[in-house]
């Protein structure tokens, strides 16, 4: 298990995430790679809102922080860690990397909030787990 893709969107559920990653990168000598993916804004149309990738790209400085931050972070618990920023559709852009780097796991969360959302999990969780061809580790997101 040597890649271990880590898809994480920042929200309350992210450091258990990535501690669980961590233990199963421990475990097996693995990799992990910190993914964030930012949806490009549309408008009502569905349009782009007509900025260039690139000038895009910088409106992310926050986020893109955060991600160096995290990679930082796991890095000090000496584990191989890598951090990469996508603009796209999440569900997508996270299958897509899985299979360019022929991931051996995701580790993501479920963003579970009630018993509706643990019987129908997030779209993004859902999509991953239907298409993925690497097992996909759900790890429960729970309000501090």
């Amino acid at each position: 298990m040597q890649k271990i893709i880590v898809p994480i969107d920042f929200s309350t559920g992210t450091e258990q995430i990535v501690k669980q990653a961590s233990k199963m990168a421990k475990a097996f000598s693995g990799i992990i790679y910190l993914v964030h993916v930012e949806q490009p804004i549309k408008d009502s149309s569905g349009r782009d809102n007509g900025e260039p990738i690139d000038e895009m790209a910088n409106d992310y400085p926050d986020e893109t922080e955060k991600l160096k931050t995290l990679a930082e972070q796991v890095r000090g618990e000496d584990i191989e860690t890598h951090a990469i920023f996508i603009e796209g559709v999440p569900a997508l852009s996270i299958l897509d990397l899985a299979e360019k780097m022929d991931a051996d796991l995701i580790v993501m969360g479920t963003h579970g909030h009630g018993l509706v959302s643990g019987l129908l999990l997030g779209g993004v969780s859902q999509a991953i787990i239907k298409k993925a061809d690497c097992p996909v580790l759900l790890v429960p997101s729970r309000d501090s």
